[in-house]
């Protein structure tokens, strides 16, 4: 029965490896992500590159970004302000790539189709260094208080529930628990 169990757990480790392949293309961290009726809310705010699979069926996005103050280490007050940009993005490619800057630094948040193509962003909210303009729909001063993140909201027509193709990022748990499950019970059946 050891054995048994030692195989699915590295059967379950190593299909946790296939669910994933997505992320490991940039340093990520699973969004903070919020539904609410038919609203899905992605929050990146972890310093780094991240990627956003866009679920099927998803017409349209909302980008809500904001870039690094520029300030001096200890100094609570910024010495340059970042902008907030806000953008309906409906020409959507299957990934988007995430550039969050780190606090303080003073540089730009961005959302962009090619993690190495700089001509590919479609959403860039310029930070307080001024190396950067801002590119979207709506441009203003972030308030001081405001941290580097980029927000991608979007619409389904209903709940969907644990489908991994809905909510990417959010349902890897689920899915590894789903085939732990399946291993388990496999490995419990009579030879």
């Amino acid at each position: 029965m050891t054995t048994k169990r030692t195989s699915a757990l590295a059967a379950l480790a190593a299909a946790s490896l296939l669910v994933v392949p997505a992320y490991a293309v940039a340093d990520t961290t699973s969004p903070e992500c919020e539904v609410s009726d038919s609203v899905f809310t992605c929050t990146f705010d972890a310093p780094g590159e991240h990627v956003f699979d866009v679920p099927d069926g998803v017409e349209s996005i909302t980008v809500s970004a904001t870039g690094a103050h520029l300030a001096a280490p200890n100094d609570e007050t910024p010495d340059s302000l970042a902008e907030t940009v806000t953008s309906e993005v409906t020409d959507l490619f299957a990934t988007l790539y995430i550039s969050v800057p780190l606090t303080g630094e003073g540089g730009a948040a961005e959302v962009a189709t090619d993690l190495d193509d700089t001509d590919t962003r479609i959403v860039i909210a310029a930070g307080g260094d001024g190396a950067e303009s801002s590119l979207g729909d709506d441009q203003d001063l972030a308030e001081p208080e405001a941290a580097p993140s980029v927000v991608i909201s979007y619409s389904v027509d209903e709940q969907i529930g644990s489908d991994p193709a809905t909510c990417p990022g959010l349902c890897i748990d689920d899915t590894v628990y789903k085939l732990y499950e399946l291993i388990m019970s496999n490995a419990q059946q009579p030879q």
